[in-house]
């Protein structure tokens, strides 16, 4: 069984908005279970591990792989997750996912240079994947309160949940590293990003709004400032997403995901409507 997860964190109302679209769009197109959890504030024990004072979204992508963590400590051995960003639009049916992680115990979209990208990827739950995310987890908090340590993975995998997952890449199979198999999957269908922007097909399957892609789709970027050569592909999904943001926000989602005390609750699932 595959099952997709997504959280989004805070109150800012454009990644609110950003999620209604991914939800609504994970309801009409995926063909999965899906989980959203909506977290509104940085647990105060995370944050202090800050102590270079990084940008928040830092603090929020340890937060996003603790949640990931618990995630797959709760599932079933040999149930499927698929975490995805709530920034991403659900364009089609994400079952062939299933297939592409048949032989893998992680499945990974990767930006164009090769290095992993965390807004999309999938575990195949069990023991061994229990601890690698435990190690995982506890090494973006390691890099979180160790600057120093973590700017050289910074520099070449990016993101801190993305540079701890470099780290634990380069050492799978020793110093305690589960020796896991791995497995990508074609970033153009199953995580378009800016960088990729050119392989948009009517193959795609998720498009990542990120940059410049976001500000575009949000009219902050007017298309006649673009690269000639992606302006046509930027407005087809600035037109798509227009579309379905106007359709979610007239099934009143938003409403439903005001801050509550209810922090990480599952706020909806696949057939739900909202």
């Amino acid at each position: 069984m595959m099952r997709c997860v997504s959280a989004i964190f805070g109150n800012d109302p454009v990644m609110h908005r950003l999620a209604n679209v991914h939800e609504h769009t994970m309801q009409l197109n995926s063909n999965v279970e899906f989980n959203l959890h909506a977290h509104h504030d940085i647990p105060p024990g995370l944050s202090n591990l800050n102590k270079r004072k990084y940008k928040f979204n830092y603090t929020e992508n340890v937060w996003k792989t603790v949640i990931h963590r618990t995630a797959v400590n709760d599932a079933k051995d040999g149930e499927l997750l698929c975490f995805m960003d709530c920034d991403t639009m659900v364009l089609g049916d994400l079952r062939p996912l299933q297939e592409l992680s048949r032989n893998v115990d992680l499945l990974l979209t990767t930006w164009p240079e090769g290095r992993p990208n965390t807004g999309v990827y999938l575990v195949k739950v069990s023991n061994t994947m229990r601890r690698w995310m435990q190690l995982w987890c506890g090494m973006t908090l390691h890099f979180l309160e160790n600057p120093v340590e973590h700017k050289p993975y910074r520099w070449h995998y990016g993101g801190i949940n993305q540079a701890a997952l470099g780290w634990m890449t380069e050492r799978r199979g020793s110093q305690g590293i589960p020796g896991i198999t791995i497995g990508t999957a074609d970033s153009s269908i199953w995580n378009l990003t800016p960088e990729n922007i050119g392989g948009y097909s009517d193959k795609t399957k998720v498009v990542h709004l990120t940059a410049w892609l976001r500000e575009a789709c949000l009219d902050k970027l007017p298309i006649d400032q673009l690269e000639l050569r992606n302006r046509r592909t930027v407005q087809s999904i600035k037109t798509l997403w227009r579309d379905h943001d106007e359709r979610a926000s007239q099934s009143g989602c938003l409403t439903q995901r005001n801050p509550s005390n209810d922090r990480g609750r599952k706020l909806h699932s696949s057939g739900s409507q909202c």
